[in-house]
C-alpha cells in the first residue's frame, strides 16, 4: 500500500516530463526528472523512471542494488550515470529503449618493452588504480601484466602503463 501511494505521488508530482512521441534518442536522455527515493530496490526505481519519463527501461537479470537519491529538475541521462555507476550497472540506448546491465569485468595482457612488469604492478597497486573486483597477476617470463577489471579501470591502467613502458 506504501508503495502504490509513493507511486502515485512521484508520478502525480514529475507527470509530462516524459519524451514527446517522435523524440531523438537524445531528447530522451535530456528528459528531467524529478525523485526523492530512500533505500529503494534498483529495479523498483527503474520502473518508477520509466514511467515518469515515459521510457522504456529494461533491466538485466542480474541487476540488484538500492537508491537513496533526490532529484530536482536533473535530465535523465545525469541520474541513469550516478544510480548505475553507484551500483556497478551501465545503460545502452537501442533505438528508443534503455537497456541496464553490471558493468562486466574484462581482461587485458599488457606486453611491456622497457619497464619491469613486477614494478609496473607494484605502481598500479600501490596508485589503488584497480577497482574492488579488479585483478592483476604478473607474468615475469614474458614481462607482461594480465589485469582483470570494469572497462574505466582498465583504460585507465592502461594509460598509466603506456607512459611507463
Amino acid at each position: 500500500m506504501r508503495k502504490a501511494l509513493l507511486f502515485l505521488v512521484v508520478g502525480a508530482l514529475c507527470f509530462g516530463l516524459g519524451p514527446t512521441p517522435g523524440s531523438s534518442q537524445e531528447d530522451i536522455l535530456d528528459s528531467l526528472v524529478n525523485f526523492d527515493v530512500k533505500d529503494m530496490p534498483l529495479k523498483d526505481f527503474l520502473g518508477h523512471l520509466s514511467f515518469l519519463t515515459g521510457v522504456s527501461i529494461i533491466p538485466d537479470t542480474d541487476v540488484t542494488g538500492k537508491v537513496t537519491a533526490r532529484f530536482i529538475n536533473q535530465p535523465l541521462r545525469e541520474v541513469l550515470d550516478m544510480i548505475l555507476e553507484i551500483n556497478d550497472c551501465e545503460y545502452k540506448l537501442v533505438d528508443d529503449v534503455i537497456m541496464v546491465g553490471k558493468i562486466p569485468v574484462i581482461s587485458r595482457i599488457f606486453p611491456l618493452k622497457f619497464a619491469l612488469a613486477f614494478e609496473v604492478a607494484t605502481s598500479v597497486e600501490s596508485l589503488l588504480l584497480l577497482s574492488p573486483k579488479g585483478a592483476l597477476r604478473v607474468d615475469e617470463e614474458v614481462n607482461s601484466l594480465l589485469v582483470s577489471d570494469k572497462r574505466p579501470y582498465l583504460e585507465e591502467i592502461a594509460s598509466f602503463i603506456q607512459e611507463l613502458d
